[in-house]
């Protein structure tokens, strides 16, 4: 068994008619179609469909805006997925999202993304870019992959062992079992935490966090100026004994050092649509 327990991607897979969409980070997918491809043998078909765009319309008034465009998304629960027509095409709409609000994720042929797209903006949505989406899977302490995540990192390091099942961890036997239930039962060295600087400081990725004797503890994975909280916001990892809420760090920006507070995560309220939206 492969004792690897680093994390190489975060999917999202959904059971459909015909057998599973996965829905990957693009610059993962290469590595991911070699990967699964493996585990399974090859006794299934894969196809890396390179013919489809992915678009996410994200907030509170997302469910009213796309069911004007896309009929029916409404009755859609949290975390799940269905097809539905557009211009009469199958497309693929899942209740999800990377920015702690209510949304959506659209899987559409790309010729018909651009008129997708701009039938959304006539009903209302408005372009953003990544680094507003960024911002705000920040402020809900969500991980990013290549940041918080990555195959150096475990899940249990990552403060994600609420995503792996009582039922799993008690039967063992999958890839990076042994390492994953030894730091269920020991601990483990590193983990991530939220981290509130104090004053107007941003610090970015790669920031050292000190501790008050001065000691390099761990550094910043993510940091930015979270417009929801009207401050700073940032999370790293740290030494597992500083990693307890309200304990005082210092972030070394530009060569010197700032006060800042290990806190809980998320920073500010997520809204997502435990059922469905009426």
């Amino acid at each position: 068994m492969d004792k690897d327990a680093g994390i190489y991607d975060d999917l999202i897979i959904t059971k459909v008619h015909e057998g599973f969409l996965i829905i990957l980070n693009a610059a993962c997918k290469d590595n991911d179609f070699k990967i699964l491809r493996k585990l399974l043998e090859e006794k299934y078909r894969m196809v890396l469909d390179e013919n489809r765009s992915l678009i996410a319309i994200q907030g509170p008034k997302s469910s009213k805006i796309l069911n004007e465009v896309v009929n029916g998304i409404k009755d859609l629960n949290f975390m799940s997925g269905n097809w539905f027509s557009f211009e009469n095409q199958k497309i693929y709409i899942t209740r999800s999202g990377y920015t702690g609000e209510d949304g959506f994720e659209i899987s559409i042929t790309n010729n018909y993304v651009d008129k997708l797209t701009r039938e959304l903006i006539n009903k209302g949505s408005k372009l953003i870019g990544l680094g507003a989406r960024d911002t705000l899977r920040l402020e809900a302490g969500l991980c990013l992959y290549g940041h918080e995540l990555d195959k150096n990192k475990t899940p249990v390091e990552a403060n994600l062992k609420w995503a792996i099942s009582k039922e799993r961890i008690s039967k063992g036997g999958f890839i990076g079992s042994d390492i994953i239930i030894k730091q269920l039962n020991n601990g483990v060295s590193k983990i991530r935490v939220g981290i509130k600087p104090e004053g107007r400081i941003i610090a970015r990725e790669k920031t050292k966090i000190f501790n008050q004797s001065d000691v390099n503890i761990g550094e910043i994975t993510s940091g930015t100026f979270g417009p929801s909280v009207n401050g700073p916001v940032a999370m790293g990892y740290v030494e597992n004994e500083f990693s307890k809420k309200n304990t005082k760090v210092f972030l070394e920006v530009r060569g010197k050092k700032y006060p800042a507070s290990v806190c809980s995560l998320p920073f500010y309220k997520k809204s997502y649509v435990k059922g469905v939206n009426q």
